[in-house]
């Protein structure tokens, strides 16, 4: 059996480990600060499981699969990918064309984005979560009923931004490498 690595898969995976590590240290005795990475691994989007129809995608992971009605200019969906193991999907949305070597850089570099659902049925207090992404910088937001948070210029990426926000119990995630607007609009045509 190969092990989990998708815990770091990702840009958004990877900040939501940084946010937990950064809660984690904040709750402990002082102890040496916490360093940002400068650099960050390069993954391509065949890590992020296998790709399949929305239909079979929301067949496996067993919910549903929301997809925007607003996409940012030039922006189509590209593929959907599924890891059977964990649940998680990633929706992704490109310009151009994307395969399973496209490196996700090159894909947000070149404004394309990505939507992760992430199956999370031990968040029970929302606004406990919401709270510890605001202590890592993030800003609380409201998308039609539900709150979220977002997160602008990650330190892994100059112009990434994501928003997080949970709902069926799932941690919904997009990030992006465009306007933080544009990717309000995104979200709030889910």
């Amino acid at each position: 059996m190969r092990p989990i690595t998708y815990a770091v898969i990702g840009v958004s995976v990877l900040a939501a480990i940084m946010i937990t590590v950064f809660a984690v240290q904040q709750s402990q005795p002082a102890q040496k600060p916490m360093e940002l990475p400068t650099a960050r691994p390069t993954f391509e989007l065949g890590m992020y499981g296998k790709t399949l129809s929305l239909a079979d995608a929301e067949q496996i992971v067993g919910y549903k699969i929301k997809l925007p009605t607003y996409l940012p200019a030039g922006n189509t969906l590209r593929m959907i990918k599924v890891d059977e193991k964990s649940k998680w999907s990633f929706v992704i949305y490109s310009q151009t064309s994307v395969d399973d070597s496209t490196k996700e850089r090159e894909l947000i570099q070149n404004n394309g984005f990505v939507i992760i659902n992430a199956p999370a049925p031990e968040v029970t207090d929302v606004d406990a979560e919401i709270q510890r992404f605001v202590e890592f910088g993030g800003k609380e937001i409201a998308i039609h009923d539900t709150k979220g948070v977002g997160l602008t210029d990650i330190p892994l990426m100059l112009g990434y931004s994501e928003i997080h926000w949970w709902d069926d119990k799932l941690h919904r995630i997009v990030g992006a490498n465009f306007d933080f607007a544009e990717l309000v609009k995104v979200i709030e045509s889910i």
